[in-house]
């Protein structure tokens, strides 16, 4: 019989006999374009498009698209009872990521059940097991830690950038004692491959080219839980008078210690090699970067660099900063410290303006 479903909206005809059995037809009362999922996500159009007027609103999902805020779970999924609305213990299908952790509800519920099982953290609560999450990939592309890039340390791109990652920046360093001259280069960087970016860069003194910069970096791991990830960079630098080459081999490691502190290690070594008297220098150098951030938009950070020559000599800089995005595709940094090189003292302040995309 079709009684327990005439109260859903269908009605049962008379009944009628086939074969010497008694069957019953079904008729449903609902008229068709209310029984209509265009995305096929399991939720009906009305109840997506609750005004009817075609439009995504706001409070409303996207009936032509199954995953609205493409998180990697379909709003049927989400919306476990296919009201249109977020109850309890269901995601919000118009945000990709339900409890602000910055780690998508996608990448949370792993088997996309929409429930909270047995080794998942949950997509619904900022803090599971008083632990409270720590990656930041709110678009579900982007794979590895997101710690904040350093400002003067030359990184090719974040570790386990996503393929298409592009940046443009121009960083500036300027002595505090004459000559004011300043450092300033130009550059573009560009995941090309799942892991893999690229860097073209160009060193500049006042209006002067210095040399020509290219950079290769891969993403050798991360780990499962995405709070650590580490690779290879390797970087180039000809001289733009043909007098020098430069080549630095970095082992680059970033941390996710919490929701609040990261960290990133490049250490490696550098070997400049004179074209025009064979001259080589070798240098071991480090440079760890710490960083704070008490929002989503805001870092404190501090910065040092320091390296050891085969010749004997060294240098290091200590440099706090301050990184600032006040809008989603652009970062400001601004930082100012001690620089000991070459048994000199003294200091540099700099500036890092970036776009990403």
């Amino acid at each position: 019989m079709c009684a327990s479903i005439v109260g859903a909206g269908w009605l049962a005809e008379a009944p009628a006999f086939a074969n010497g059995h008694h069957t019953v037809r079904c008729t449903s009362l609902v008229p068709p374009w209310l029984q209509s999922d265009s995305d096929r996500d399991g939720v009906l159009d009305h109840i997506e498009d609750t005004n009817g007027n075609g439009a995504i609103d706001q409070g409303e999902t996207n009936a032509q698209h199954a995953d609205s805020d493409r998180d990697g779970l379909a709003d049927g999924v989400e919306d476990r009872n296919r009201n249109g609305r977020v109850d309890e213990g269901e995601t919000d299908p118009r945000r990709a990521d339900t409890d602000g952790d910055r780690i998508p509800d996608g990448v949370e519920d792993h088997n996309r059940n929409g429930r909270w099982d047995p080794g998942e953290t949950s997509p619904t609560a900022r803090c599971t097991g008083g632990r409270c999450r720590v990656l930041e990939d709110v678009d579900r592309t982007h794979r590895g830690p997101r710690v904040p890039e350093p400002m003067v340390t030359d990184l090719v791109r974040n570790l386990g950038a996503a393929q298409g990652e592009l940046e443009a920046n121009v960083l500036f360093v300027a002595p505090t004692r004459a000559p004011y001259a300043a450092h300033w280069a130009p550059e573009v960087e560009i995941a090309f491959w799942d892991g893999w970016a690229l860097e073209l860069e160009l060193p500049m003194y006042a209006t002067h080219v210095e040399s020509f910069k290219l950079g290769l970096q891969a993403t050798l791991g991360v780990t499962r839980d995405q709070r650590f990830a580490h690779g290879l960079q390797w970087l180039t630098d000809v001289r733009s008078d043909g007098s020098r080459v430069d080549n630095t081999l970095y082992w680059v490691g970033a941390l996710r210690f919490s929701q609040r502190f990261s960290a990133m290690l490049l250490a490696g070594a550098r070997l400049d090699v004179s074209t025009r008297d064979g001259a080589t220098t070798a240098r071991a150098m480090a440079n760890p970067t710490l960083y704070y951030e008490p929002s989503r938009s805001l870092s404190i950070g501090v910065e040092s660099r320091f390296w050891l020559a085969s010749s004997g000599t060294f240098g290091l800089d200590v440099v706090p900063q301050v990184r600032w995005r006040p809008i989603d595709p652009l970062t400001i940094q601004l930082g100012a410290g001690p620089l000991y090189e070459n048994q000199t003292l003294a200091s540099l302040v700099a500036c890092r303006v970036a776009i990403e995309h």
